[in-house]
């Protein structure tokens, strides 16, 4: 007869494989005794080391034990806290967290951190927040500094202004603020002895004005004169700086900006010119109908400041001299029996050389009537300024490179006085007539005076 076998089973199962093999031979659900053969099978110090094992795995799985415990501890310890600049060290004080979070929390609960129960939570309504007080209302010192800052003006707007303050206050009381600007260009200041006598008069030097320069040209002299001149308050500048003089083209066009401000509607642009249509005599009088710009620079180059008289950052320029203010001098110079009035367009170089035959046949070829070194950074600043333009070139000599002999500034300026009478008389009788009131005046609602300097 065969003796049974020992069986060498699992630790773990061993109790599971006898339970079912006790309820499979019908002995009942749980087996109360074993068989003497089963018992023998077992180990020795086998259910000792079974239920060390359940207790090692109910520690590991379970709360509150070392492993637990240990885990827990390293959660605190690594957990995301906030900069506390109380404590440098913040993670050494991580496991008072849990105790200040219950405390914030059971402070919430009775009111906030104000301790007063909310009246709302009461009513069974959501609570409101509190609304932030209204700011304070600036101090008086605070609203002029801010007033100043607001003032604070553009270089070229502050220029003119600090010009045309400094002019107002030597104006004679009750004197009209003047209408028509005129630019004398060289050896034609003497229109400045024709302002109507007896009658209030100002003058005031070049190197007075803040912004203005001492006149260093021959035949400018200097100085800025308001008057009358067939009863029409004038602003007369003698002279005018010159691009080749080394001037900036904010300096050059002061003069005209100036006139703007101190209420001027228009300008009218004398000059010493060369001629460059074989028709012109030493002596004629052209009045300028258009211009080429051959500076090379713009006085509109630039910060375009809204104070400085609102003018377009892109100016318009189909039309740079008034139409009306043109048909004065022409009416002008038919009164006056004046019919060798030329019309052209006039040259603008920078100078201070005067043209090669080379250049004078470039001109030409351009459509110029007449070269000079002046006028037109002044008739587009005007222009940009709101100012009606108009000019007039006194042809003083033949272009360089149209004649035998060489030209010199001194024959310019000998040449200058045959056409310069006639000037003064043309200007005596077309001024009146481009004032406000005149034929050829500005419309209603133009003109400088109305809208005066920002």
């Amino acid at each position: 007869m065969l003796q049974p076998r020992a069986v060498t089973l699992p630790l773990a199962r061993a109790p599971l494989l006898a339970a079912a093999l006790w309820t499979a031979s019908g002995r009942g659900s749980s087996p109360s005794a074993e068989p003497a053969t089963w018992a023998a099978a077992r180990r020795p110090g086998e259910e000792e080391a079974t239920r060390a094992r359940a207790t090692t795995k109910r520690r590991v799985d379970g709360v509150g034990t070392p492993v637990a415990a240990r885990a827990a501890r390293r959660a605190r310890l690594f957990a995301p806290t906030q900069y506390d600049p109380a404590h440098t060290h913040t993670h050494t004080h991580a496991h008072k967290r849990p105790q200040q979070q219950a405390k914030a929390s059971g402070a919430a609960g009775k009111g906030g951190a104000s301790g007063k129960p909310k009246a709302a939570a009461a009513n069974g309504t959501a609570a409101k927040r509190p609304r932030p007080s209204p700011a304070a209302a600036p101090t008086k010192q605070q609203q002029q500094q801010q007033q100043k800052k607001q003032e604070q003006k553009h270089p070229l707007v502050r220029a003119v202004d600090d010009a045309a303050a400094y002019v107002r206050a030597r104006i004679p009381e009750g004197m009209p603020p003047p209408q028509v600007a005129l630019v004398l260009g060289s050896g034609l200041g003497g229109l400045a002895d024709d302002l109507d006598a007896p009658g209030p008069r100002a003058e005031v030097r070049y190197g007075d004005v803040p912004g203005f320069h001492a006149s260093a040209v021959q035949g400018h002299p200097g100085r800025l004169l308001l008057g009358a001149l067939g009863g029409t308050p004038v602003l007369v500048l003698q002279g005018r700086f010159h691009y080749y003089e080394g001037h900036a083209m904010e300096s050059v066009a002061l003069p005209v900006r100036l006139a703007r401000a101190l209420g001027c509607h228009t300008v009218v642009l004398t000059n010493a010119a060369g001629g460059l249509d074989p028709a012109h005599r030493p002596g004629d009088l052209m009045l300028i109908t258009d211009h080429l710009n051959l500076v090379g620079a713009n006085p509109l180059r630039g910060p375009n400041p809204p104070g400085l008289f609102g003018g377009p950052r892109f100016l318009d320029q189909s039309r740079p001299y008034d139409p009306d203010c043109c048909e004065a001098v022409r009416r002008a110079a038919a009164a006056l029996g004046q019919r060798a009035l030329r019309e052209g367009v006039y040259a603008g170089v920078a100078g201070p050389t005067y043209e090669t035959p080379a250049e004078t046949r470039m001109l030409r070829l351009l459509g110029a009537h007449a070269v000079g070194m002046s006028t037109v950074p002044e008739a587009i600043a005007a222009a940009h300024a709101g100012l009606r333009v108009v000019g007039v070139s006194n042809i003083t000599n033949a272009a360089c490179g149209s004649a035998d002999q060489p030209v010199s500034h001194d024959e310019v300026m000998a040449m200058s006085a045959q056409g310069a009478d006639k000037l003064r008389a043309l200007l005596r009788t077309a001024v009146p007539q481009m004032a406000v009131g005149g034929k050829y005046g500005p419309k209603a609602g133009a003109g400088g005076a109305a809208n005066g300097s920002a």
